[in-house]
């Protein structure tokens, strides 16, 4: 087993010179116009609207052009880091919050101070929360774009023939635990044989898992893995055990399908009543079924409002020397939150705060709600260093307490000495 992490740990801390290979990015032009070239793991929905904003820069901006690189989520971290430390890297790249600071302490993302200034990037209009992630002291590394938190996603249709919406069609339930499982069951007697009341993936390193678990152990006082000079685990074992005991006994009952292995269609399809996932998703969701509604994930134990999310992150990598290339990369930046209310059509609570009063923006389903989401995040404290610590350590240990392989104490100490065994490798 020690040797298997052995090898886990490893691949967080060593970038990897056979991930694959890209050829040196060049100082071309275009009719007289700078390329800058863009590397992203938008393969979604999302990434649609993100090459609509791009387009569209190119078709205002007469001094620089932007040309994308696509590449799937599974493999662009390595590519990007990689890329970066052999000087064959991107002008600019989108990275998740997570990824965006083990780059930052590789020292990877160029300092911006200067050169957002020169092109006059907003910082004092974006969501302080989301440019916490960025910011430190009074210099920044990347520029936000986002919140992308995950919500309780819920079929009114379902929900009112168990008769668990309120007048304002809201689910209506004890904000207990055993008031929600009340509510759950109630849902489970109208479902169909073989049918369950929630969707959810059942897989190990799925974002939803991590979002809900982080979600419920922030809500119950948890805060971070590491303790803050990042010398020790820091897990709040209370709240630990009190988040991951109720998901688990989500999945024991079962109130979640058990191996559903495409849990958003078994949402839409009407063969679940709640789904727990991503912000990214009301578009797909919207589109496929109407009688939908969303809440904010319950807090079942206290009066706390708070939740985990996401955040995209553009970077300069700190390959970049030529200034002509760092200006035209900010000034996509600035663009992108000028414009993000097409990236709010995808789902994502903009940075800029200024579209949040936006006629158009407020009239998009359930933009309120993510707003004030938005507003209440606890990042994961502290992130430093920790890139695919969620996927490689924390997911296994999860998923076997959700499938009963390990109790929740059991789990908690596993967790606690992978994570050791991570500091001192």
């Amino acid at each position: 087993m020690r040797r298997g992490l052995c090898v886990i740990v490893a691949s967080l801390l060593c970038i990897s010179l056979l991930s694959g290979c890209m050829g040196k990015v060049t100082s071309d032009t275009v009719k007289d116009r700078t390329v800058i070239h863009l590397w992203h793991p938008l393969t979604g929905g999302d990434g649609d609207y993100f090459n609509e904003i791009v387009k569209q820069f190119n078709a205002s901006n007469q001094k620089y052009v932007v040309k994308v690189s696509v590449f799937k989520w599974d493999d662009y971290n390595a590519k990007l880091a990689n890329g970066i430390a052999a000087d064959a890297g991107p002008d600019l790249a989108v990275a998740r919050n997570s990824f965006y600071q083990f780059l930052r302490t590789k020292d990877m993302t160029l300092e911006l101070s200067n050169v957002a200034r020169s092109v006059g990037i907003p910082w004092d209009e974006y969501n302080p929360l989301a440019l916490s992630v960025v910011k430190e002291g009074d210099k920044y590394y990347g520029s936000p774009l986002d919140t992308h938190p995950v919500v309780m996603f819920y079929n009114k249709d379902i929900l009112a023939k168990a008769g668990v919406l309120d007048a304002q069609g809201q689910p209506e339930f004890e904000s207990t635990e055993e008031g929600f499982r009340a509510f759950l069951d109630k849902i489970a007697k109208v479902m169909p044989a073989g049918q369950y009341p929630i969707a959810l993936p059942t897989y190990a390193k799925s974002a939803e898992q991590w979002y809900l678990w982080y979600t419920w152990y922030a809500q119950n006082g948890g805060k971070g893995l590491f303790n803050s000079d990042m010398s020790a685990p820091g897990i709040n074992k209370a709240a630990f055990l009190k988040s991951a005991s109720f998901e688990q006994s989500l999945y024991a009952k079962p109130y979640i399908q058990p191996n559903d292995t495409d849990f958003t269609q078994t949402f839409i399809s009407g063969r679940a009543a709640i789904c727990f996932t991503g912000v990214w998703a009301t578009s797909k969701f919207m589109n496929q079924l109407p009688s939908l509604g969303a809440v904010a994930i319950p807090n079942l134990w206290n009066d706390q409002q708070i939740y985990y999310a996401g955040t995209h992150v553009l970077v300069i990598p700190s390959s970049v020397k030529d200034p002509q290339h760092q200006e035209g990369a900010a000034t996509f930046m600035k663009y992108f939150n000028e414009h993000d209310l097409k990236w709010a059509e995808a789902g994502h609570v903009p940075v800029n705060m200024k579209v949040w009063t936006q006629t158009d923006y407020l009239s998009m389903p359930f933009r309120s709600l993510y707003t004030d989401i938005a507003q209440k995040v606890q990042y994961v404290e502290p992130q430093k260093d920790v890139f695919g610590l969620y996927e490689n350590l924390l997911s296994p240990g999860l998923e076997m307490i959700w499938r009963g392989t390990l109790t929740p104490e059991e789990g908690y100490r596993k967790i606690t000495s992978d994570l050791q065994f991570y500091l001192d490798y």
